[in-house]
């Protein structure tokens, strides 16, 4: 039988302290709390580790022996303590990171740089639009657009994610000028990202619905944004996505189609590092003032 790490230092404060009442006092413990611990000690080795009077204490040959390995496992707790006390200020384990490859370029990115800015982090950032596995990736923060959460996982909903169909200026002229409702779109080029359905719905205003099979697919929807902008088509982009490259490319915002809600996920429980607690919180702003352009934009 293993004794248990607590009664082993108690029994170390009793033999420093040369007293169970001295020690009691040092460790914030009853001396009967004192007592119950090492006779735990002493019923797990099958031997004494104290001489006890009245007026004395003393160690046996097994307490003696016992004494260093105490004093050792003390040195290891503190150790441990006093490397994660440092956690918070001083931390440089890495930090693992996981996006959507759009998410990861306009949000994940322009976060992390202003977080680092303020906190010594290494980073690990994974873009991916399939889902990560975070266990096998040793994932800390995985952000996901809609979709369901591994069992295991914490989720945090960060934001929203405004999706609205887009084409280039000169291929709005191309076919005619701006169409006044979706069901004007039947003939144009469509150009979709592989998880938005074949055929591709989209959904406007007054229940309008109209269906249509994508002339080109890409497997990110940074690659679907470029066919737009070099006026192969419209499609359904995400705000944020739009506006970046709408700086460099003149879009033109046709109709508004959904909003998807965007989570944090993470494992560690209740004991989320702060470091991780503030750039989620950095995330949840960044999303935010993201939409918030969206509808000054719009207006």
């Amino acid at each position: 039988m293993t004794p248990n790490t607590n009664d082993l230092l108690i029994f170390l404060a009793v033999a420093e302290m040369r007293g169970f009442t001295a020690a009691a006092q040092v460790l914030g413990l009853t001396k009967s709390a004192v007592s119950q611990a090492v006779r735990r000690v002493e019923d797990a080795l099958g031997a004494k580790v104290f001489f006890r009077s009245t007026r004395s204490l003393s160690l046996t040959d097994t307490g003696s022996r016992l004494l260093p390995h105490c004093r050792s496992l003390q040195q290891v707790q503190q150790d441990m303590m006093s490397e994660f006390s440092r956690g918070e200020s001083a931390l440089r384990d890495t930090l693992t990171i996981t996006a959507p490859h759009a998410l990861c370029r306009f949000l994940v990115v322009p976060a992390l740089k202003k977080h680092l800015t303020e906190h010594d982090l290494n980073v690990r950032l994974i873009a991916e639009d399939a889902q990560v596995n975070l266990v096998e990736q040793r994932v800390d923060l995985a952000i996901r657009v809609g979709g369901t959460a591994p069992q295991t996982a914490y989720t945090a909903r960060i934001g929203w994610l405004h999706e609205s169909l887009y084409a280039a200026e000169n291929y709005v002229q191309e076919m005619g000028g701006l169409p006044s409702s979706v069901m004007e779109l039947e003939n144009w080029s469509h150009i979709a990202n592989e998880w938005q359905g074949n055929p591709l719905v989209y959904k406007g205003l007054q229940d309008q619905s109209l269906s249509v099979t994508p002339q080109i697919r890409c497997n990110t929807i940074l690659d679907v944004a470029e066919f737009v902008a070099g006026a192969h088509g419209t499609a359904l982009l995400p705000e944020i996505v739009a506006r970046e490259i709408g700086r460099h490319s003149h879009l033109i915002h046709l109709f508004s189609i959904s909003k998807t809600p965007v989570y944090a996920l993470h494992q560690h429980g209740n004991t989320l590092p702060v470091k991780l607690r503030s750039f989620i919180r950095l995330l949840r702003k960044t999303l935010a003032a993201s939409t918030s352009q969206k509808q000054e934009t719009s207006q």
